[in-house]
């Protein structure tokens, strides 16, 4: 009776083992599968951090670029301001002269003028 009961249990066990030798062989290639796709993203993620420390030394190289020009920027509307300063002044000197003033009255004004052109 056992044996009767043993023999017709066997095709069905038979039948699983199938099924979870099969479902083993495809976890194995899913795991064969996922490395490859491990492998890839360590790849992506190494050029990835390679170019986010290129752009943050570009960054900083920018940075300092940006402050030099600014600095000399600062020194040109300066020199700038200056100038128009100066300008101004001849101007007034101009029209000193044209109302009337004399060369000695404004002479010193004009040397001041002229050293800061």
């Amino acid at each position: 009776m056992f044996r009767t009961q043993c023999n017709e249990l066997i095709p069905e066990y038979e039948g699983k083992v199938a099924h979870h030798n099969q479902q083993s062989a495809t976890s194995a290639k899913r795991v064969v599968d996922t490395n490859g796709l491990l492998d890839d993203a360590e790849e992506q993620l190494g050029l990835t951090l390679a170019n986010i420390d290129e752009l943050g030394r570009l960054l900083v190289t920018g940075q300092e670029t940006r402050d030099s020009e600014e600095a000399a920027f600062a020194i040109a509307m300066d020199k700038a301001r200056q100038a128009l300063a100066a300008l101004d002044e001849a101007i007034s000197l101009i029209s000193s002269m044209q109302a009337g003033r004399s060369f000695i009255q404004v002479k010193s004004r004009i040397e001041e003028v002229t050293s800061k052109l």
